[in-house]
């Protein structure tokens, strides 16, 4: 966070900067510089839909990878202060939060602006650290430095304001109506930080349980899972530990745990996600994590200041940074080893066909993905057929993947987490229960991950034993019951028919008067609910039908009345 500490490290900077990796180009020497610097902190640099948003006092604009750059336009009355953070709803709506508190919004792409600033009834323009787009063009969340929540439902004309913490230092979009922020107390019985989550524009705000250092400037949000949060704590105002590190959450803020940890001086504050790696900016360079923040590897590059936000990835591979001087780098190669994509033109599902020995039983039906370049978060649906009784999906470790009302009757979505082509990475578990088909199909098809998205399928066929009966005593197995028979019409002028409330299929019929005579046998096939008639005894009385099938002897009355 902000402190006047700081001086002491410019000039290691100023060594900083000359032996960055060849892996880095120099494209914009002193480009994006500073009029002034209010405590060594301040400035931004992002990127949307490919176009680079950068400043200190002005606002920058590049559509070439950082090339070249076009002035968008000083702010009028502006008086020197400094831009904290940049944002866009497209590729014309954004918004620039500076150090005076104000909210500039443009409508143009930056040819001009318009000056907002949110009244604060307790104190006078706090510095207004982020400012972000929720849902729409309209509605748009600020924050302050003071703790500040500042909401607009009309594009900035009018704010409402929200006082919660001691401090509050960026907030970032979610989908729809959702957004995220940092910020809590730096001092007092409540010392310490949380994520908030609004899921209503900014009306209303749910604090996390997971508490992180307060002393932390930026945050991101992990790409493919998104409920694996990073932040960046540099600890030079708070000196809580003196040790510098990323925080990272793997379940939305509930608890956090922190790696990359150095002596301070080290991060900055810069952080930036891509698909399959997060990027920090430090006093010495740039750091990259390809395994969700567990390690950490410095690929050189520009150095900064803290409490800057100066490093943004295109992709994957592409990374700007801007170092203390304002001028810009560019690596295309992830900072000297390029990371490999998922190509989905080579993404493959792999199942196996499934046989099943015994009438009513499980079977463990297998998932393969193959063509994947690096572990990915893969998300897929079950299909499955009505006589199947699904169990659910679960990893290799016996984890649930089935997303929380995310199944329907047939149909089912799962997500696997770090699948990987190295074989089985899930099983689909279903109970086998025979009705009128003996074969069954469970289909896997639509690959998501991140981004991307496969329409590649793959079929497992499921057969069931095949003996004399299965289909009714599978039937018992799983409904504890055998189908009804019944004799129509009873009492019977002479026509006589039985009907079955399931298939029973062929069928032994004997007929025996009161003595216990056969007094005629039928062999017959039972469908569904359709009659099949029997021959009939000559003579009135009452009869005992007997039908032997395979499942069963069902012993019947009727009564002949002619």
């Amino acid at each position: 966070m902000n402190s006047l500490r700081r001086i002491s490290f410019f000039f290691l900077l100023l060594f900083a900067v000359a032996p960055l990796s060849a892996q880095w180009k120099l494209v914009a020497p002193n480009m994006i510089a500073a009029i002034s610097r209010p405590y060594n902190g301040g400035g931004a640099l992002i990127n949307h839909n490919g176009i680079l948003w950068a400043g200190y006092h002005n606002v920058w604009m590049s559509s070439d990878t950082g090339k070249s750059w076009s002035l968008r336009t000083p702010f009028n009355n502006f008086n020197n202060s400094c831009i904290k953070d940049i944002s866009f709803f497209d590729d014309n709506i954004g918004l620039a939060t500076t150090q005076n508190g104000e909210v500039y919004i443009t409508q143009d792409q930056g040819i001009s602006w318009k000056q907002h600033v949110p009244r604060n009834p307790f104190r006078f323009r706090p510095s207004i650290e982020s400012g972000c787009f929720v849902g729409t063009a309209n509605n748009i969340i600020a924050c302050s430095y003071a703790g500040d929540r500042y909401v607009s439902m009309d594009g900035g004309a009018t704010w409402m304001i929200t006082l919660a913490d001691s401090l509050a230092n960026q907030v970032r979009s979610g989908s729809g109506g959702t957004a995220y922020l940092i910020g809590g107390f730096d001092r007092g019985i409540s010392v310490g930080a949380h994520l908030y989550e609004t899921n209503d524009f900014g009306a209303s705000w749910f604090m996390h349980p997971g508490v992180f250092d307060w002393d932390s400037y930026s945050f991101e949000r992990d790409h493919c899972d998104t409920s694996i949060f990073y932040v960046v704590n540099d600890d030079l105002a708070a000196r809580t530990n003196k040790i510098s590190r990323v925080l990272v959450s793997q379940n939305t803020g509930s608890s956090w745990s922190g790696s990359d940890g150095h002596t301070i001086p080290h991060h900055c504050g810069s952080i930036s996600a891509a698909q399959n790696a997060i990027f920090v900016q430090t006093y010495s360079g740039i750091s990259r994590s390809t395994d969700r923040g567990r390690s950490w590897k410095d690929l050189g590059g520009p150095p900064n200041y803290t409490d800057t936000r100066f490093v943004t990835a295109i992709n994957n591979n592409v990374v700007v940074a801007v170092d203390s001087f304002g001028s810009v780098w560019v690596t295309s190669n992830s900072g000297g080893d390029s990371l490999s994509y998922n190509d989905v033109s080579t993404l493959s599902l792999l199942t196996a066909d499934q046989q099943n020995d015994t009438i009513g039983g499980s079977v463990a039906v297998p998932i393969s993905l193959n063509g994947i370049g690096s572990p990915i978060d893969a998300e897929l649906i079950v299909h499955y057929n009505s006589e199947l009784v699904y169990k659910g999906t679960y990893s290799v470790n016996h984890l649930r993947l089935d997303i929380a009302g995310q199944s329907w009757s047939g149909r089912s979505r799962i997500r696997i987490p770090d699948a990987n082509s190295s074989g089985i990475i899930a099983y689909s578990y279903f109970d086998i229960f025979t009705d009128s088909s003996k074969k069954t199909n469970v289909t896997f098809d639509s690959i998501f991950f991140c981004t991307d998205y496969s329409s590649t399928r793959a079929t497992s066929t499921i057969t069931t034993v095949s003996i004399c009966g299965e289909d009714i005593l599978s039937r018992f197995i799983r409904d504890s019951s055998f189908p009804d028979l019944s004799v129509m019409p009873n009492p019977s002028n002479g026509d006589i028919s039985i009907f079955s409330s399931c298939d029973l299929g062929n069928v032994h019929v004997i007929i025996y008067d009161m003595l216990g005579i056969n007094r005629g046998e039928n062999n017959i096939t039972l469908y569904k609910n359709t009659p099949a008639k029997l021959l009939s005894p000559v003579a009135n009385g009452v009869y005992s039908v007997q039908v032997i099938s395979p499942a069963r002897i069902y012993d019947l009355r009727v009564v002949v009345n002619r």
